[in-house]
């Protein structure tokens, strides 16, 4: 990673923060909350790669797990989860496979950002049909934010905005 890049992860990282932090409506006590926090991390992750989402999502997570509403470890690991899922798809598929990026984007971030920290953590306190619903209301929030954050990408790179 580079001074910019390093910079941007800061930045990104404390706006995700407080956007955990302030704009978190706790939907199911101690599992799960709806956040525009979701889109930092995954929107890092899709700019910088897995390194710079994850580094995000660490961020963003401590910020998640100090303010309470859910399990400490779910809001850590999930933004950890959501700043990865979408860096390994920047980091796997090249450029010119614009629609096939733009899908795995959405689907990584649903499944791997969404998904599978929410169900896996929440198993171990939960029955087995709880921790799933509980999971696919994340999945859900994590495939809208990732949508949200390919539209602010494509508009990032028509003003010739690169991160590189």
């Amino acid at each position: 990673m580079n001074a910019k890049q390093i910079a941007i992860v800061t930045v990104l990282g404390a706006l995700g923060a407080l956007l955990r932090y302030f704009a978190a409506i706790v939907v199911i006590p101690g599992v799960v909350e709806l956040t525009p926090s979701f889109l930092i991390p995954q929107l890092a992750g899709m700019l910088m790669g897995s390194l710079g989402g994850s580094l995000c999502g660490v961020i963003v997570g401590v910020a998640g797990s100090i303010r309470g509403g859910e399990f400490p470890l779910i809001p850590l690991l999930g933004n950890v989860a959501l700043g990865f899922s979408t860096g390994i798809v920047k980091d796997v598929v090249s450029e010119e496979r614009k629609r096939m990026k733009k899908v795995l984007y959405v689907v990584s971030g649903a499944l791997i950002g969404g998904f599978l920290p929410t169900f896996l953590i929440s198993i171990f306190f939960v029955p087995i049909f709880a921790s799933a619903f509980y999971a696919l209301i994340d999945t859900f929030q994590a495939g809208f934010w990732v949508f949200i954050g390919i539209i602010i990408l494509e508009l990032l790179k028509k003003a010739g905005l690169t991160i590189d």
